[in-house]
């Protein structure tokens, strides 16, 4: 949960410093961000702050102009807050050549992020935190090898392999159960079509047609028997 009050507090203390002296107030946002009291995102609104209240306060803007500005700052904070609500702050920055580095290390830690292993590792890393940023690192819910249920508690099955169709994943399992390497499934066990001797499945199916532990599947097959 963003703390609107905090943040708001933190930039009107800011901006009386910076009023002061711009410098003193630079050093203190510095500080501020240093610390890691507040992340990435919570800093560059307390940034945005701090520019109204110091507008306000020099009567470059009204008060109530303030009011409707300071709203519009936090209510974007919190959408975009609940947007990268699962998503792991940064670890690493790019520089303007495109290396990666981080500035998130305790002092034992630096000789090692400072070696060539250190260094492949945090770039590593910065290329797993720009897929996450700009949408195309896939986090699948279930992997190849893994055991899903489908129709009946008996029916356990593998997960073969994986393939893309229409921007989705698709999860492809043999129709012999693996519990028993005899019995097949049915039709009425998955809602998408047989290829190729697999069943296929896609994230949406999950918890509907296709479980993941025996005990979903039970008290699937329980409330399908019930009607």
């Amino acid at each position: 949960m963003l703390d609107k009050e905090k943040l708001k507090r933190k930039a009107a203390e800011l901006s009386d410093v910076f009023i002061e002296d711009g410098n003193k107030g630079a050093q203190q946002y510095k500080a501020l961000y240093d610390s890691g009291e507040l992340n990435v995102s919570e800093c560059y609104v307390v940034c945005k702050l701090v520019d109204l209240y110091i507008a306000i306060k020099q009567g470059v803007t009204s008060k109530e102009d303030g009011v409707i500005a300071q709203r519009q700052i936090l209510g974007d904070a919190v959408r975009e807050h609940e947007r990268n609500d699962c998503i792991m702050e940064r670890l690493t920055f790019r520089i303007e050549t495109g290396e990666a580095f981080t500035d998130r290390a305790y002092p034992c830690e630096i000789p090692l992020l400072k070696s060539e292993i250190g260094g492949i590792a945090i770039a590593k890393l910065a290329d797993y935190e720009d897929a996450e940023e700009n949408g195309t690192l896939i986090k699948l819910p279930v992997k190849v090898g893994d055991i899903v249920y489908v129709k009946s508690p008996a029916c356990s099955h593998r997960v073969d392999f994986i393939h893309i169709e229409d921007g989705k994943c698709v999860y492809c399992i043999e129709q012999v159960c693996d519990d028993c390497n005899e019995c097949e499934m049915s039709d009425k066990g998955i809602c998408v079509c047989n290829n190729n001797g697999y069943y296929e499945f896609i994230e949406e199916d999950i918890g509907k047609t296709v479980f993941r532990t025996r005990e979903e599947a039970e008290e699937a097959l329980k409330e399908r028997e019930s009607k």
